[in-house]
């Protein structure tokens, strides 16, 4: 039952670092993006690992929810948006997230649709070693 959860984890990592880091590489490190993605790994990773203490399978897309939370903190002012920063591990200065995002957006809206490859990787509870935004030191 965990293996299939981790499976089901490294589809729905595939949403946010697939994409962003291994369809275009060169574009990420050119484009100043990877604040923006290892924030939403990061986060996604934090929450399938408290999502996983229960019983039950995972899917979550660290996409999906860092963009709606970019979106959030987006009209946070003050103590809120610094504390919101500081939980999802936003390193990018606001205008800079959004900017990051609408980047993202476009490019995979503009991608051709040969160009994305799935990549599914079995995992073990709390080994980030190989995933795309993270050191192992997590």
């Amino acid at each position: 039952m965990r293996m299939h959860r981790l499976r089901l984890w490294a589809i729905g990592l595939f949403c946010a670092s697939a994409v962003a880091v291994a369809v275009i590489p060169a574009v990420l490190a050119a484009s100043g993006w990877g604040p923006l993605v290892d924030a939403f790994n990061g986060t996604g990773l934090r929450l399938f690992q408290a999502f996983a203490k229960a019983p039950g399978n995972i899917v979550i897309s660290p996409y999906s929810i860092g963009t709606a939370m970019a979106m959030v903190l987006a009209g946070a002012r003050g103590d809120n948006a610094a504390e919101m920063a500081k939980v999802l591990g936003q390193k990018l200065p606001g205008d800079e997230i959004n900017a990051a995002n609408a980047a993202v957006l476009a490019s995979l809206n503009g991608a051709p649709p040969a160009s994305f490859q799935l990549r599914v990787r079995r995992l073990r509870l709390g080994d980030t070693a190989g995933v795309p935004g993270h050191s192992s030191a997590l």
